[in-house]
């Protein structure tokens, strides 16, 4: 992970918290490199205990009880761990699609322009950053209006806001996914 920038290292309990609910390849990622930003910003290692409150509060997971959080997109889409996949949980446009069966391929795919692009939707962000500027760790890019609500997909549109604020914002106005 050539651009992995180091937000906060992982505390033991947390790794033994979820040693045996997320994969193994991610709590190897979590001891060696610690919760952080990789794919230049867009994608945020996040702590799930930080974060499973407020995707409860936009996600109800028609095929696991306990989707965990595993990360967080600069446009604040939650990547989740939910039955054995990993699940893109699109905020902006309102639905969910699995990105892969497991999770053996995921953090080398993040070095692949195209998996960025088609899976992630990475597209609109370079251009968001430039005009918006680099984010904050707990900072999302959002469209305003929110694109559920009319708002339009150009990068005119986005805003810098908190991850927390964001998803209560779409929670409240769309209700859950």
């Amino acid at each position: 992970m050539e651009d992995f920038i180091l937000e906060q290292r992982v505390a033991e309990a947390t790794i033994g918290r979820y040693n045996l609910l997320l994969p193994v390849k991610l709590i190897d990622f979590w001891k060696i490199y610690g919760f952080g930003s990789i794919a230049q910003g867009y994608i945020k290692v996040i702590n799930p205990d930080e974060y499973i409150s407020l995707l409860n509060a936009i996600y109800t997971s028609p095929i696991h009880a306990e989707p965990i959080p595993m990360m967080i997109t600069g446009l604040g889409d939650f990547i989740v761990w939910e039955n054995g996949y990993t699940v893109l949980v699109n905020l902006r446009k309102g639905d969910t699609s699995v990105i892969e069966s497991g999770f053996n391929f995921f953090l080398d795919d993040l070095s692949d322009d195209d998996f960025l692009s088609d899976e992630l939707e990475i597209t609109i962000y370079p251009e968001a950053v430039v005009k918006e500027g680099e984010l904050a760790f707990d900072e999302c890019f959002a469209y305003f209006p929110l694109l559920g609500m009319g708002g339009n997909e150009k990068a005119e549109h986005l805003k810098k806001v908190k991850i927390s604020a964001y998803v209560s914002i779409v929670a409240q106005a769309l209700g859950q996914i």
